[in-house]
């Protein structure tokens, strides 16, 4: 595994020919699903993909939202409250995807199955460059597949270190019904590529084997990509900020005041081109709805310790292993690897972690902190692949525990990205085939209907998210929430779905008791998803909720429900819902009707 590989310096594909293949390898598993599900189906593929990824109608959503000019994001789903300050401005991806749109008119979903092939290939790419930089003998072989194991462990085996899921796959239990987290298509695979990329300027930044003038050019890069993150996605900044804090203190200990005034510079330059985010924020924080709907989205506030079992175990091998080598080499001359540059960015990619998932306990709040492990994670599997492979050189144990995990990273991790892909395309399959049929509703909106006009459906999940897509509708009601919205709105929401839905005044008690986690999500978002039924707001607020809805029921309907902009109705024809209403078609067919107001 040693043999040394040569190649021009300047043929950069001869040199990095495994890492192009194995990124090519990465991208066709992540694309592959997409690629048969529409050949597969043939001419009954109606272009609706498999958005089978956590929030990826969202995603799609909002990248719509500013090809039709509502760039702000102040209410993706509704009509009203475009202008408001939006809780989560759009990003640098989300305008690419928006630009590529404009430019060459591919449609938005073809644009994002095509970056369900690049993305995670690239990400890859960032993951191999960073390794091969902090890692010995350069030359070799066994170099280049160190970093290919990494690179394939963090993208395709990512959910490995869930063993509670994994035990329930390899006894069949169940299934993944997602597909690979960096197959999503703006985070957290944006987030990612921005932390690794900031990494790599970094290390050079700290190495300090360059110009004065290149290394202002470096510092201009990382303050850039640092701002980015601040701008896109409250993990990877909180990341990337955590990793250079403890920069800042190994800095003022071994007193380079050089790294120190590069991190200094690198914080300024991302804070002063994120001012125009920064006043979106400020001004959406004086918004007196602000915190009701912060909340929504995440934002919790306490002062509670937090600790994460692969973070702590990241550490105990990275610890272990050091004190390992260190004894047993330690009447070695060249045994100081802790004074090495790479041993100090390992040390600071785990303990970032632990910062970033604490740092409520000064600041008294942060954004759904369980997030932090999509960063968490492949900076302990990257800082333990270069530890383990510069260590391998100090004795044949250590290389036998090398080998023994390197080669269990490539096969378990290509085996389990595969599987993964596989298993929820199967387990999706029926549901989109039956999911087809929403293309004629969209065929008829975009040729009848104006612009922003607002519709009504039985559904407040995929159908309305996919309205939000396909079309330049918006709709009456969902449950994508996290915007600067009154809380009379959602409240004002949830009983026209509940009238919808039939639910009577018999029922309204069973419903809220069985349907408790559903309501707290709606109301309160990130709350409810923690506490489930037992969400303190939605149980102080429960029998107000029953006695509210069995008021809303005695009340004339069409009225309430025009309260907001309203313009069509659309029911599957089966239904017999439209007696709510009493209205006639405007479009029938043997999948829906569409009624207009």
């Amino acid at each position: 595994m040693d043999s040394i590989t040569l190649a021009p310096k300047n043929n950069f594909f001869k040199r990095h020919k495994l890492a192009l293949v194995a990124s090519f390898i990465v991208g066709i598993i992540a694309l592959a699903p997409h690629i048969v599900f529409p050949l597969q189906f043939g001419k009954e593929y109606k272009g609706i993909y498999m958005m089978q990824t956590a929030n990826e109608t969202e995603y799609l959503a909002r990248i719509k939202e500013i090809t039709d000019g509502h760039w702000k994001l102040g209410s993706v789903p509704f009509y009203e409250y475009k202008n408001n300050p939006p809780l989560m401005p759009p990003n640098a991806l989300d305008f690419l995807y928006a630009g590529a749109n404009f430019i060459t008119g591919i449609s938005i979903s073809n644009l994002v199955i095509v970056s369900k092939f690049f993305l995670p290939a690239l990400f890859f790419l960032l993951i191999y460059f960073l390794i091969r930089q902090l890692t010995r003998n350069k030359e070799f072989l066994s170099n280049k597949i160190n970093a290919v194991g990494s690179g394939f462990l963090i993208v395709l085996g990512y959910d490995l270190v869930d063993y509670g899921s994994l035990i329930s796959y390899i006894r069949g239990a169940s299934s993944p019904s997602d597909f690979l987290l960096w197959t999503r298509p703006i985070n957290p695979i944006f987030g990612g590529m921005l932390i690794f990329g900031f990494l790599l300027i970094f290390w050079k930044l700290y190495r300090n084997e360059i110009s004065a003038r290149k290394s202002k050019y470096l510092i201009f890069a990382a303050g850039l990509l640092f701002a980015m993150a601040i701008m896109s996605y409250f993990f990877s900044w909180g990341i990337i900020l955590s990793f250079l804090a403890v920069f800042g203190a190994i800095s003022l200990l071994s007193k380079n005041w050089l790294l120190l005034k590069r991190i200094c510079l690198t914080i300024f330059l991302g804070i002063l081109f994120s001012i125009p985010y920064l006043y979106n924020i400020y001004l959406a924080a004086k918004n007196p709805i602000y915190k009701e709907s912060a909340v929504r989205t995440g934002i919790f506030y306490g002062r509670e310790l937090m600790l994460n079992k692969f973070l702590i175990l990241a550490l105990f091998i990275f610890i272990v292993a050091s004190l390992a080598v260190y004894l047993k080499n330690k009447n070695k001359e060249d045994i100081e690897f802790f004074k090495e540059k790479w041993w100090f960015v390992c040390l600071a990619m785990i303990v970032c972690g632990f910062i970033a998932f604490n740092q409520q306990v000064i600041t008294g709040q942060t954004v759904w902190p369980y997030h932090f492990v999509q960063y968490t994670i492949p900076l302990s599997i990257t800082a333990i692949f270069i530890t383990l492979y510069n260590f391998s050189s100090y004795g044949r144990s250590f290389r036998k525990i090398w080998i023994a995990i390197v080669f269990i990273a490539i096969t378990a991790s290509l085996s389990f990205g595969v599987y993964t892909q596989t298993m929820a395309y199967k387990n999706n399959f029926e549901s989109y085939k039956e999911r087809q049929k929403y293309a004629e509703v969209f065929d008829w909106l975009n040729n009848n209907v104006k612009k922003d006009c607002v519709i009504l459906t039985e559904d407040k999940v995929f159908f309305n998210k996919a309205i939000l897509i396909y079309t330049d509708c918006n709709v009456y009601f969902s449950d994508f929430n996290s915007f600067m919205l009154p809380n009379e709105r959602l409240y004002h929401n949830y009983m026209t779905f509940l009238r919808i839905q039939s639910i009577d005044e018999k029922q309204i008690v069973e419903h809220a008791e069985e349907s408790a986690q559903d309501i707290a999500v709606h109301f309160y978002g990130a709350e409810g998803l923690v506490y489930g039924s037992a969400s303190p707001s939605f149980l102080a607020s429960k029998d107000k909720f029953i006695n509210d809805y069995k008021k809303f029921l005695q009340e004339n309907f069409i009225e309430k429900i025009k309260k907001y902009k309203v313009d069509y109705f659309i029911l599957e024809s089966k239904s017999d819902k439209n007696k709510l209403f009493q209205l006639s078609p405007a479009f029938s067919s043997e999948n829906f009707l569409i009624y207009s107001f």
